[in-house]
Parts: C-alpha cells; structure tokens; sequence
C-alpha cells in the first residue's frame, strides 16, 4: 500500500479534524462541472497526451482499498440549537501559554515554534483583538455554549465550545474541522482573564 494511501491518510486526519467520503453522485457532480476545463485544457495537444496518459494509468492501476473511518471523525456536527447571548459577559483580557502537553492534546506539533509563547487576547462588545505584533482581529458570537470567532482576514471563523470558570479563566475546545494551527494557538490552554478590556478592538 502506498505510503500516502486514503486508507493511511484517512486516520492521520481524523485526529486532526473531520474526514468524509465522496458519494458517488458527488463525484460525478464533480465530473459534470469540471468539463468544460478540461474541454479547455484540451485544446492544448501535450496538455491533452498528459490527460490521457493519467487516465489510462487510472484505468490499469488497481485501486487502493478503501479507508476505514471511524464514525466519531465523520459524523456530520450537530446543529446547535439555542438563543445567541450578549457576548459581553466574556469582556476581557486574556492571557495563556502554549505548552508541549497542549500540542499534544488538539494533535499538534510539540515542536511546533508556538510553543512557549503566551498569547494576549482582548474580547469587548462581541470583537476580539491579539496582541502583541498581530494585527489578527475580528467578531465574535455566543451561541449557548459555543463561541465563534469570525475572522475577515483570513476569510474563515472559528467555533469552539467554551466554559467559563468562576475566576474568568476559559476553557475553549474546537469544534472540528479546524486547521491543527489555530487549534494549538486557540485552545491547547486555558485562557486566564486578567483584567477587563482597556483597549480598543475595532
């Protein structure tokens, strides 16, 4: 089996977030829309001779056998069902630092250059803001026990569940998918609040 195999792979990314199986109406949906690229592609001769040569390797190659996934990694997210909160009950500022036995637990590298660092965050009125040299920042939303953090910049958000403990400190865990990275500089520790928010974050 080759060493980078779906049936290798599919377990690999498990750990690291969700990992669905295409149906086979999903690939010929697929298939359907990507026609007419290749109907462009193909007008370039070498382009089409390479596009030929890797279908007929599809055809004589046998195919790998198919990964075995494990329902807790594909089970489509629940919906959450439940009324959105002031988000300024998290108001704060926000201290944590980046630990090897945190890498370890959202499946990151305990090498990674973000270990030993202690991130700052600033959440006021439903924005959050990092300190220190980055310039990241964005929105935030409380849904029950959910916080997603909505993240311009990067085109994306990031939902976790959070809980809030008695002296502020929260506990944020990811709700998967999520890149390993923001994982291990989001969650991996407990936020210690500090103090309220004394800056602006929009």
């Amino acid at each position: 089996m080759a060493a980078n195999s779906d049936a290798k792979l599919a377990p690999r990314q498990c750990a690291r977030g969700r990992v669905v199986v295409a149906s086979g109406a999903d690939r010929a949906a697929l298939e359907q829309a990507t026609r007419p690229v290749y109907a462009q592609l193909e007008r370039d001769p070498q382009v089409k001779a390479t596009i030929a040569a890797i279908r007929e390797l599809e055809r004589t190659t046998p195919p790998d056998r198919a990964p075995v996934i494990p329902a807790s990694c594909s089970r489509p997210e629940s919906v959450v069902h439940a009324r959105e909160r002031d988000p300024s009950f998290l108001d704060g500022t926000y201290r944590w630092r980046i630990t090897r036995a945190g890498a370890h637990k959202v499946g990151a590298d305990p090498d990674d250059p973000a270990v030993g660092t202690i991130p700052g965050m600033t959440l006021r009125d439903g924005g959050w803001a990092f300190e220190g040299g980055s310039q990241a920042r964005g929105t935030f939303t409380v849904v029950g026990n959910r916080i997603a953090f909505d993240w311009p910049a990067q085109g994306y958000t990031n939902t976790f569940t959070v809980k809030r403990r008695a002296d502020g400190t929260l506990d944020l865990t990811p709700v998967l998918p999520m890149d390993v990275g923001d994982r291990l500089v989001w969650s991996s520790s407990p936020w210690k609040r500090i103090g309220r928010p004394v800056r602006k974050v929009r």
